[in-house]
């Protein structure tokens, strides 16, 4: 498992070996072939015997192999990161949104971003920029966001591990779960994918489920304030998970400040924050946030209009496939419906097929309530025609494990790292950008530093003049196909107002004629 991460994006590699999930396959290879031996075997059937006496490994064992996995995850994710980051596999949609936000906000000129030619806390309340903006001083870079992307789903094993040990899973079984977890699709979708501020929604909502399973109230309500510093939608969670407790726990007290705060903090996202940033008397809802509306009230009196449409939404979710590797067993539990049902009604009503569908960085509200009443569920006293669920979590667990190897892997892959791409940011730094007008493809962007003045290609004007111009139809070409991306370079080719200034391998730089 340490071979794709050692070797992956090195130049010569064949691409194979470049790829984690090829080596769950060989893991599972090698498991099978070691059931030949007899003492394997009898060992395996104690391991997923739930008596007292049954076999488990050992505390010392235990924390080592735990250290171990961190570690192979930690440096997974961070070599991934690094690897996008200069294999030009980050985009301006939307991580050039927020690299740039913050960049213009130490420099004293607000959280505008080139890339969206707009203030982004206009459209959402991330206050936790205001946290991550002093750090920019110190890595002055695209490097620091993706990062923070990585450690940011990193750190979520923690209280994972916090959760499974408080239901009191075999050690086993917990490490091999989080191992596979950190390589699960939806895990990975939301990594690779560039930095996006729901990330912080894993690690923050898994806290504060454990904190309320070990009932610590102070801890409990702090991760649920720190939930609403990431986005105004993380109110509507809230909600989701209050009046579930207020229903189906005897925690009503608790339930109710939790639902009283929620509500006034996503107020003032909706009524001041927002507005004050957009320059309107008015919260204006994102373009693909619902069919049903451009404003909260339009949407719930059009939903109220329109209940099996809306139940019609939810039923061809993508929100369902999430719940396959599950074997759908957080269902079993009333309170995950009531809890995730403002997620589920909020994304399948979505306007965009990304959001629709939940890819991406889009699940990561989802997942944690989906881990969580998965293990809590797992380890109750339910029971279904004399089957007690607790019995057989065990092999409920193999299940999400091989499945999480063979289908519902999430392919990390590390591209290979070529020359051309160390050239190009070369001849960058050698180029005098500082003031220049640039208009750049979306994936060459993050790497133009903050001193020009930048245009993302998908805004760029033919009949304004820019001092340069750089694509590359062979990198990602998001949010164009590559035909499109391709016909653009040959308008430019054919423009008269530029010339190509270099070409280095697949990057054309294109410098004003005049």
């Amino acid at each position: 498992m340490w071979v794709p991460l050692l070797i992956g994006g090195v130049p010569g590699v064949p691409s194979f070996l470049s790829g984690i999930r090829n080596y769950l396959y060989l893991t599972l290879v090698i498991f099978l072939f070691s059931l030949l031996k007899r003492n394997i075997r009898e060992e395996l059937k104690s391991l997923y015997s739930n008596q007292v006496d049954s076999f488990d490994i050992k505390e010392k064992t235990f924390k080592f192999w735990k250290r171990a996995i961190l570690l192979w995850g930690l440096f997974a994710y961070l070599k991934l990161m690094i690897v996008n980051t200069y294999t030009y596999q980050i985009v301006d949609v939307d991580f050039s949104y927020f690299d740039l936000m913050i960049a213009n906000f130490i420099r004293g000129n607000g959280w505008y971003s080139e890339a969206c030619q707009c203030n982004h806390m206009g459209v959402h309340s991330t206050y936790f920029f205001y946290l991550l903006a002093p750090f920019h001083y110190l890595f002055n870079s695209p490097l620091l966001l993706q990062v923070v992307h990585g450690l940011s789903l990193w750190v979520a094993a923690f209280p994972l591990l916090k959760i499974i040990e408080h239901f009191k899973f075999k050690k086993v079984f917990s490490l091999a779960f989080v191992f596979t977890l950190f390589n699960y699709t939806a895990f990975v979708h939301n990594l690779k994918y560039n930095f996006h501020f729901e990330i912080w929604y894993i690690p923050i909502f898994l806290w504060m489920f454990y904190f309320f399973e070990v009932r610590k109230w102070g801890l409990f309500h702090l991760f649920a304030l720190l939930s609403l510093l990431v986005k105004e939608d993380a109110g509507f969670y809230l909600l989701g998970y209050g009046a579930s407790l207020f229903i189906f726990s005897k925690e009503r007290k608790h339930s109710f400040i939790l639902i009283s705060y929620s509500i006034i903090l996503t107020i003032i996202s909706l009524k001041v924050f927002i507005p004050h940033h957009r320059e309107t008397s008015d919260y204006v809802v994102a373009g693909t946030a619902s069919v049903y509306g451009s404003n909260i009230k339009e949407i719930a009196l059009n939903m109220l209009k329109d209940p099996f449409g809306v139940m019609g939404y939810v039923i061809k979710g993508y929100w369902l496939k999430f719940l396959i590797p599950f074997l759908f067993v957080p269902f079993l539990s009333a309170s995950f419906v009531v809890a995730v049902a403002p997620y589920v009604v909020i994304h399948s009503t979505a306007q965009s097929d990304l959001m629709a569908k939940l890819m991406l960085y889009y699940s990561a509200p989802f997942l944690p309530f989906l881990l969580y009443f998965f293990l809590k569920k797992l380890s109750s006293d339910f029971s279904f025609k004399n089957i007690k669920l607790k019995e057989k979590r065990n092999y409920i667990l193999t299940f999400f494990m091989v499945y999480g190897a063979l289908v519902g892997s999430g392919q990390i892959q590390y591209r290979e790292v070529k020359p051309q791409y160390i050239s190009f940011k070369s001849t960058i730094n050698d180029l005098n950008l500082k003031e220049k007008k640039v208009c750049s493809q979306g994936s060459i962007l993050p790497h133009l530093g903050y001193d020009s003045k930048l245009t993302s290609l998908r805004h760029c004007d033919q009949n304004l003049q820019y001092d340069y111009i750089f694509i590359n139809p062979q990198i990602d070409p998001f949010p164009f196909s590559r035909e499109v991306l391709e016909s653009k370079l040959r308008a430019f080719e054919g423009d008269d107002n530029y010339e190509v200034l270099e070409k280095i391998g697949s990057f054309y730089i294109f410098s004003s004629a005049e």
